[in-house]
């Protein structure tokens, strides 16, 4: 009989306390883990010393490289900038002035930040050349970061055009955004939670891309159980979600 340990909650940047856990959870052999991995080799560690003991470690909606984790399941962040760069082109007419809000641009960012802000940008440039693409923002996650910064933005940069938010404190962007009176900024952003939805409905977040969360959990309960009870392996290691392209026409 399969028992579920309790669900474990840490800072998205406690690289330490998350290693902790992964090698506590091994040492008490359970049989399976899903984790959402910070993007450290502490935790790229931690994870193969589960696998070698024969313990499946899904990821899930965050991907770590170098790892030997049994799958991935989540969203191709890489794809999602494609398709928020394209978008973005078609909203200001292929020509304007943007930025990419993400998180930590270092190697503890969750990995889906990155490579959507790389997807957004190979499309923008191949594509729309006349849109001027500003250096990268950095907020680690922290609401008080991110409402600063935006505040910057507004005031510094007076014709901006586009701002896209890789990663969280969409909330703080969007209040900052609906405080400024700026209305022609198009804010493209990533997931369905309910503030990112209120923000839509207000006008104030063009469009979001959602990654399909409850059926990444899901589906990682799934995989795993079939590994654990019938010994099946996925059909590959990466099982991307679908990209949900929301607009406030869709709510």
């Amino acid at each position: 009989m399969l028992h579920e340990s309790p669900r474990a909650v840490i800072a998205y940047s406690d690289v330490q306390r998350q290693a902790g856990l992964l090698d506590k959870y091994r040492e008490e052999k359970v049989d399976g883990i899903i984790l959402s991995p910070i993007n450290a080799h502490e935790i790229v560690e931690a994870i193969d010393r589960c696998t070698e003991e024969r313990i499946p470690v899904v990821t899930v909606n965050s991907d770590i490289k170098g790892s030997r984790r049994f799958c991935f399941i989540g969203q191709d962040g890489y794809k999602a900038g494609k398709v928020a760069a394209r978008f973005m082109g078609e909203f200001l007419n292929g020509k304007g002035r943007t930025v990419v809000i993400t998180s930590d641009g270092d190697e503890h960012q969750s990995f889906p930040f990155g490579t959507r802000e790389g997807g957004f940008r190979t499309v923008i440039t191949e594509a729309y050349p006349q849109i001027q693409m500003l250096p990268s923002v950095t907020t680690k996650e922290d609401p008080v970061i991110m409402r600063r910064e935006m505040q910057r933005i507004l005031q510094e940069e007076k014709d901006i055009d586009g701002i896209l938010v890789t990663c969280g404190c969409v909330r703080a962007a969007g209040e900052e955004l609906k405080a400024s009176g700026r209305r022609g900024v198009r804010l493209i952003c990533y997931e369905d939670y309910p503030e990112i939805l209120e923000l839509m409905r207000e006008d104030v977040v063009t469009m979001t891309l959602g990654s399909g969360l409850k059926d990444q959990g899901k589906r990682s309960i799934e995989v795993l159980l079939d590994k654990l009870i019938y010994d099946k392996n996925p059909y590959r290691k990466h099982l991307y979600s679908e990209i949900h392209v929301m607009v406030k026409e869709s709510l």
